[in-house]
């Protein structure tokens, strides 16, 4: 990772026993608050160059500016990964609301399912109750007549019963 200090102050303005202080992994690592290890981890990443010597060491200034630019960086990439996901879920929300939209305009209501269930029945009982006319002018007994309108009235009977037991099952209880 190449780190690119964002100049904050001119080393120039600050004390110079600010500007030029030595600091240890130790030190460094009480000043930010990580463990020694992750000052460690974070050298090996570039993020601080240490001063070549007998023991490792840090310009003081310069770990900071490097700490805060890397953490700078990271929250960042943090952003960008949570906007993608934010993106991502709602994708995945609207899709979900299309097809619930979709599945809702093929359903019907209760009413029109009432409505188209008393009309075929209406288009039962009157296509029966023609049934006896023609059995008489094809010259059908009237007893004959008389047992077929006995037997269409107990259908249609049925019929009604059903289609109200049907109508009531579709309500909401």
């Amino acid at each position: 990772m190449e780190r690119q200090t964002k100049t904050m102050t001119n080393k120039a303005q600050l004390p110079p026993e600010i500007a030029e202080r030595i600091v240890t992994p130790g030190e460094l690592s009480n000043i930010l608050g990580i463990s020694t290890e992750r000052i460690r981890q974070l050298r090996h990443r570039g993020v601080f160059d240490s001063i070549e010597g007998a023991r490792i060491s840090y310009h003081f200034v310069d770990a900071v500016r490097g700490y805060l630019d890397f953490k700078r960086d990271e929250l960042a990439e943090k952003k960008a990964r949570l906007e993608r996901t934010a993106r991502v879920t709602n994708a995945r929300a609207r899709e979900i609301e299309l097809r619930i939209a979709e599945r809702m305009a093929k359903l019907m209501s209760v009413e029109d399912t009432k409505a188209i269930i008393r009309e075929l029945v209406k288009m039962a009982s009157d296509e029966f109750s023609a049934l006896p006319m023609r059995a008489a002018a094809a010259g059908f007994s009237s007893e004959e007549v008389l047992d077929i309108e006995r037997e269409i009235s107990r259908s249609l009977a049925r019929i009604k019963k059903a289609s109200k037991a049907a109508c009531d099952r579709l309500e909401f209880k």
